[in-house]
């Protein structure tokens, strides 16, 4: 995405370094934070100087690269160990951390330059199935549309791009007219607003428990919501809050859709759902918007979605 012109991800990596937009000084200042080691790495994905799945996903992965070239320097395997066990204990954990690690380690295990391949191929592979869910989801947005975003990853959270707010980026570069409601709190939501801001969209941050009442005076055309996962028969574990806008936008008669770039499968059910996290029932649920396309949220549509990064 762009800045002041300039083209940014919002993790990558130079010259054995791991560079992160500083998301703990935005909205204020727009400010880069570098780590040449893993340890380092480790550090600001713990303070959140990174958000995000994705990207805190890639932040690590980069990180146990930088392990892997210290611990082939040092001849001292100990340190690749330690520093997977650092990477996951840095961020809250999901599968996608533990799959980005897993996937860097086992390279890491070969050879450092094998390690940062793969870090680089795991980055691109988030980037591109991104991009392809926007584009599928663009059909969704229609001209002058009002967009509730619920959990609203954009692309400081999944490295470019975005995944909810990508589907709405897209719109916009389209030509379409639109605008987003955005739940106000927390840092999410002032982070949201900048980014949207920065594309020139108009967005209003609302109080978190004030979507029925937009939603009851016509104020919402379209609900779009991030995933953690999507369960087996069509459930979808979300942030807490997207199972509250679920059924009002049901009863409403407004069409909620959620966002899945990453197809990662659990069979929990409600009670089960972590800390944080609620399960919408596939009732509930439009269409899951896919970077194979938006699909039902029933046992043919979740077959279709056997692919992941």
């Amino acid at each position: 995405m762009k800045v002041a012109g300039k083209e940014y991800r919002s993790v990558w990596f130079e010259n054995g370094s791991v560079f992160m937009v500083d998301q703990k000084k935005l909205p204020s200042n727009f400010e880069i934070a570098a780590s040449d080691n893993y340890s380092k790495t480790a550090s600001l994905i713990r303070d959140g100087t990174v958000r995000g799945s994705l990207s805190v996903g890639a932040a690590a992965a980069f990180g146990i690269a930088q392990a892997a070239a210290e611990s082939e320097l040092k001849r001292d395997p100990r340190i690749l160990e330690l520093a997977r066990d650092r990477m996951l204990a840095s961020g809250p954990l999901s599968a996608v951390l533990e799959k980005c690690i897993g996937k860097v380690y086992i390279k890491a295990c070969v050879s450092s330059d094998d390690a940062v391949a793969e870090a680089g191929k795991i980055c691109d592979g988030i980037i591109s199935q991104c991009r392809k869910l926007s584009e599928c989801g663009r059909e969704i947005v229609g001209d002058g549309s009002s967009i509730a975003a619920h959990c609203t990853a954009g692309w400081l959270a999944s490295i470019d791009c975005g995944i909810a707010l990508g589907v709405v980026f897209t719109a916009k570069r389209d030509g379409k007219n639109i605008s987003v409601l955005l739940d106000g709190a927390g840092p999410g939501g002032s982070l949201a607003s900048w980014e949207l801001g920065n594309e020139g969209i108009v967005n209003k941050p609302v109080e978190p428990n004030s979507f029925a009442h937009y939603a009851q005076k016509g104020e919402v055309d379209v609900v779009i919501s991030d995933a953690e996962s999507v369960l087996l028969g069509g459930d979808v574990v979300s942030t807490t809050g997207a199972l509250e806008k679920a059924i009002v936008a049901k009863e409403l008669g407004v069409p909620f859709y959620v966002a899945a770039p990453t197809i990662i499968f659990g069979k929990v059910g409600g009670a089960d759902a972590a800390g944080g996290f609620d399960v919408t029932p596939a009732r509930y649920i439009s269409g899951i918007i896919t970077p194979d396309g938006i699909v039902a949220p029933d046992k043919s549509g979740i077959s279709k979605l056997l692919r992941t990064f």
